[in-house]
């Protein structure tokens, strides 16, 4: 039976608890009656840190965890497991508040749909696209493992399930025949705004081999005669982290001569990603 903690004692776990950071990540220190504890949070980010260590202290306060011996990962340990998969699904969200919100919705998405669904496992992952099945297995199996760590499941139900590789695609690569009939059907039937940029785009990038991200952030001033230079000194740092020099093919130089040059940056773009969607569109036509 475990031993009831008067509110004097559960204080004194936590009365010294503080913040410190060594290296690239945090850590929590903890001193009770003479002893001390340090703990690394593994988070290089501090409001992560700072809101790990308040559930720590919580949690300790509550009796549910104990600063001089228990592991991070027990701290959301509860004295009464949920009674419901969506119960558990909601402490769970609740445990991966540290991670980005974007992880955080990706968990939230696929787990309430699982809840929602109220499918077996295998039944579930069946409704789905190959590629799409993986992603939705590994975030279940996270939930599932988590459960287990906390005692309320005594093995993981997505143990048992296996699934078959994705096939590898082969690479297509486009023919100047094929994109120059992709740009004449986008010029003849997108909408006005798309013609203005898309054609454009798509053809500079044949040229230069620059990323949809790199493209639609150039601008004139990074024009130096028959180059186009990417330096962390002029706002932008590309992907591989170097200064870059692309050089302008005569058809690349073309294409900018057609361009408008009553704005800052090459082309009028909305953003990479509706570029790349864009694209997609008409390719399938």
């Amino acid at each position: 039976m475990q031993e009831m903690q008067s509110p004097l004692e559960k204080s004194l776990q936590v009365r010294m608890a503080s913040l410190f950071k060594r290296g690239k990540n945090y850590y929590a220190q903890f001193e009770s009656r003479g002893s001390r504890r340090q703990i690394s949070l593994r988070t290089s980010y501090r409001r992560s840190a700072r809101k790990l260590l308040t559930r720590l202290e919580l949690a300790s306060e509550e009796g549910r965890w104990n600063s001089m011996s228990d592991s991070v990962a027990t701290a959301d340990r509860r004295l009464e497991a949920p009674t419901s998969l969506g119960a558990e699904i909601g402490a769970f969200l609740e445990s991966r508040q540290l991670l980005r919100v974007r992880s955080q919705g990706c968990y939230a998405q696929v787990l309430r749909l699982y809840a929602a669904e109220g499918l077996s496992l295998d039944r579930f992952l069946a409704k789905r696209s190959p590629v799409t099945r993986v992603t939705y297995l590994r975030h279940i199996r996270v939930f599932y493992r988590w459960t287990v760590r906390q005692g309320w499941r005594e093995r993981d139900p997505s143990a048992d399930i296996t699934l078959p590789r994705t096939p590898v695609r082969e690479a297509h690569f486009f023919k100047r025949q094929e994109i120059d009939r992709l740009v004449q059907i986008i010029a003849a039937k997108a909408p006005e705004r798309e013609r203005i940029y898309l054609p454009a785009i798509i053809q500079f990038v044949c040229q230069t081999g620059l990323r949809l991200g790199e493209v639609c952030s150039a601008e004139w001033g990074w024009i130096d005669r028959d180059q186009l230079v990417m330096t962390a000194s002029r706002g932008f740092t590309p992907k591989s982290g170097r200064d870059e020099r692309v050089f302008l093919t005569p058809e690349a130089r073309r294409v900018l001569s057609e361009l408008p040059r009553d704005r800052d940056r090459l082309f009028s773009a909305p953003s990479p990603m509706q570029v790349s969607k864009r694209f997609l569109f008409w390719r399938r036509k």
